[in-house]
């Protein structure tokens, strides 16, 4: 029995369930026979008298349900080969979080960098700026004993300008962590990879709520989008692909969260001015 199958047959019994259709009349539209049917449903081949007819059977309920039997499968491939093997299961999460401690202490270190050249032009600014107040003290002593009152005028409006400098320079601020909420209203399935490491692989019960955090990426996908209420960092989104209206491998840093908390800003992305500024 393939993992494929039986994941493919359980979303097209959802789908079925959802839309209130009973085996018995998907049996007399499709002139498949129940028991095939059921067999589809849980993804078990043998049941069937051969798998180029379970294939051709499960076309035919994809497209009953309006379901993209190609995307689907490939969608499903593509998210069991993220799971995390069962044998060896330990080594594996061990050599991923090296990896991932390696990329985060590497993170860690550039940032650092950053925030020292940050204090070092900071640090800079200000002498530059204490020695032209000193420069100009001293020029504008020099000319008042000549009594010159027109450079005494311009010092003092220098002078103004400097007293008048904002000196609270903000501090470094580093980004709020990725978090993930799901919500089922109905049955579904989920995969989500945080930060390179499975953290969600399961069905998700109706009455629950499933939570994933990330310092830096998720990679998200969602079996039944419409029964999932998807919420990012407290606000509900939309991550279903317009076109085929599905939540495949949708990738989220801190890049791009903006856009989707914010769909307007993608959409009009010269308006900059009400959108960055709230």
């Amino acid at each position: 029995m393939s993992d494929i199958n039986t994941k493919l047959g359980e979303l097209l019994r959802l789908e079925r369930e959802q839309k209130g259709v009973t085996l018995e009349d998907l049996s007399v539209r499709l002139k498949i026979s129940e028991s095939n049917l059921r067999s589809i449903e849980t993804g078990d081949t043998k049941a069937v008298p051969s798998e180029l007819y379970f294939n051709l059977f499960t076309k035919s309920y994809c497209e009953a349900m309006g379901v993209d039997y190609t995307r689907t499968k490939e969608a499903i491939k593509m998210e069991l080969e993220e799971k995390p093997p069962e044998e060896g299961l330990s080594k594996s999460k061990g050599s991923a979080g090296a990896v991932n401690r390696s990329e985060a202490e590497s993170e860690t270190t550039l940032l650092k960098k950053l925030g020292w050249l940050f204090g070092a032009i900071v640090v800079a600014f200000v002498l530059f700026l204490t020695a032209s107040k000193l420069f100009f003290s001293d020029k504008s002593s020099a000319k008042s004993t000549e009594g010159d009152e027109t450079t005494e005028q311009a010092t003092s409006s220098d002078q103004t300008e400097l007293v008048a400098f904002d000196w609270n320079v903000p501090g470094y601020k580093p980004d709020e962590p990725l978090k993930l909420k799901l919500t089922p209203r109905g049955e579904s399935w989920t995969t989500v990879i945080a930060d390179g490491d499975t953290v969600l692989f399961q069905n998700l019960m109706p009455g629950r709520s499933y939570e994933a955090e990330a310092e830096y990426r998720l990679l998200v996908s969602v079996g039944v989008p419409r029964s999932v209420d998807v919420e990012l960092n407290g606000v509900e989104v939309n991550l279903a692909d317009p076109e085929t209206r599905r939540i495949s491998r949708v990738y989220i840093d801190q890049m791009n969260i903006d856009n989707i908390l914010n769909p307007q800003l993608a959409d009009n992305p010269s308006d900059t001015g009400s959108g960055a500024g709230e």
